[in-house]
């Protein structure tokens, strides 16, 4: 009965698509102050919207457990004779609020009130504006020769709106890039079933290959290969011809990328040779990492230095050194691990443009590395093993709805397992998972469809055995 009770309309159906929206609206604006607390923006309007004293008291109870934490790294750092910066973690909480309302605010938010359809709606139009502004934006560059930016880098949507203007690129570019993939491939189920909305996806399918994001493009095709192969079950990859039309598929959808931007490859080939040459900033600031840091901090590997005490987000901007400029109200200190082993090489990288150049593909710090130095081996392990336990019930509850020829729930299911994946590969290439602008509307309908998806096939599964049951008694 409980299952069944869970997928019965609430209110908070209604709440959450209004969050959604109101994530969605706030994500797209060209406020980075905004986009960074949009989480809490969306976590107060959900208390006080839905009168939730239970999310309420989940979030008194969530700070009680972060000062707890921060607690006990301070107390290991103070007897080794560390200075840990408890600044730094209160920063640290802010930048991964995408990750902290996930987890405060959970349910079933997916009803006949509120379907998939209903959201799909809402992708429609934001992929349709975004993408017109796109291609009006590399257009107004790629036409002209008045303003001192790539065509690429001047596709922003509304994140960046006029950034071509300024000739300031910023990260407006890689932000619409990752809300593009994110909204493209949750709306792909509905493009299947209701044509009239491939002209939308068409366009944001044009605007994304227009901002010329590479790294993403490879998280992408990355990610779609890999959920073939784990979601296969003699549909895909049951012989070597589907591989081989898989992969030239994948080239295909980068050729267009390199007739666009014959500087994209160019890039990516100095990437590989400075990293076949350990010249890369991403390989030196590993190396130092893992090899030299550890020496000297060796509990590192379990436990790390504690959260924003290294090249996380939270680290960055606490250093007084993002951006070239101190953040006002932030601490400006760099911890004493930061300041030994990351400092340098992420000076040498951001004061050295003409070799490295913007690309996030050399920037020296990223996600994995962050969350490895802030919070051990078993920060990382436990990262790990939650995806690896996603995306397996998502695998068997892919195969349920093939069984049941239950297309459109099978392919939110391959779009929910793309989605892991790809989360988890861009993280290899820059703080993803703490630039909330980025993810934070993707994490939402994420965390409501795994769970959707979820359930209603755990529900048909007991219902389809119960008559059987029945009988046996």
């Amino acid at each position: 009965m409980k299952k069944s009770a869970s997928l019965i309309d609430q209110p908070k159906d209604k709440l959450f698509y209004e969050t959604f929206l109101l994530a969605t609206i706030i994500v797209l604006l060209p406020s980075r102050a905004l986009g960074y607390i949009v989480p809490f923006i969306c976590l107060l309007w959900y208390v006080i919207r839905g009168h939730s004293g239970k999310v309420f008291r989940l979030i008194i109870l969530s700070a009680l457990v972060f000062l707890l934490v921060i607690f006990f790294y301070w107390s290991i750092y103070s007897y080794v004779g560390i200075n840990f910066l408890v600044s730094n973690s209160i920063v640290s909480l802010i930048t991964h609020g995408s990750l902290l309302f996930i987890l405060l605010v959970r349910g079933s938010f997916i009803t006949s009130n509120y379907s998939y359809d209903k959201f799909a709606t809402v992708l429609n139009y934001a992929v349709l504006i975004q993408g017109l502004v796109g291609i009006v934006q590399f257009l107004a560059v790629s036409l002209t020769n008045r303003f001192d930016i790539l065509p690429g880098d001047a596709v922003q949507g509304t994140i960046g709106l006029f950034a071509f203007v300024s000739g300031v690129a910023g990260f407006g570019n890689q932000m619409f890039a990752i809300n593009m993939v994110f909204f493209l491939v949750f709306l792909a189920p509905s493009v299947l079933k209701n044509r009239k909305r491939l002209l939308s996806f068409s366009i944001g399918l044009i605007s994304l290959m227009f901002a010329g994001v590479l790294h993403v493009f490879i998280a992408l095709i990355f990610s779609t290969l890999v959920t073939l192969f784990l979601f296969r079950k003699n549909l895909v990859f049951s012989n070597l011809g589907k591989l081989v039309v898989a992969v030239i598929l994948a080239g295909l959808l980068i050729l267009p990328l390199g007739t666009i931007f014959p500087d994209v490859f160019k890039t990516a080939n100095v990437f590989i040779t400075l990293y076949q040459n350990l010249d890369s900033p991403k390989f030196h600031i590993v190396d130092r990492t893992v090899n030299d840091m550890t020496k000297e901090y060796p509990y590192v590997y379990l436990i790390g230095l504690g959260p924003g005490q290294y090249l996380s987000r939270a680290g960055l901007m606490s250093s007084g050194k993002y951006l070239d400029r101190p953040i006002p109200l932030l601490s400006n200190t760099m911890s004493e691990p930061f300041q030994k082993y990351a400092f340098q090489t992420w000076n040498s990288y951001s004061t050295n443009s003409d070799r490295f150049g913007a690309s996030t593909m050399h920037r020296p710090y990223f996600s994995m590395l962050s969350i490895f130095a802030e919070f051990g081996l078993v920060g990382l392990l436990l990262l790990l093993t939650y995806l690896i336990i996603l995306m397996a019930r998502m695998r068997k509850t892919y195969l349920y709805y093939r069984r049941n020829h239950e297309n459109q729930s099978a392919y939110l299911c391959f779009a929910t397992g793309l989605l892991l994946i790809f989360l988890f590969s861009i993280s290899f290439f820059d703080n993803y998972l703490e630039t909330t602008q980025a993810i934070f509307p993707g994490l939402l309908l994420l965390s409501a469809f795994y769970r959707y998806l979820r359930e209603r096939a755990s529900l048909r599964a007991s219902f389809v055995a119960q008559p059987h049951a029945n009988q046996l008694a």
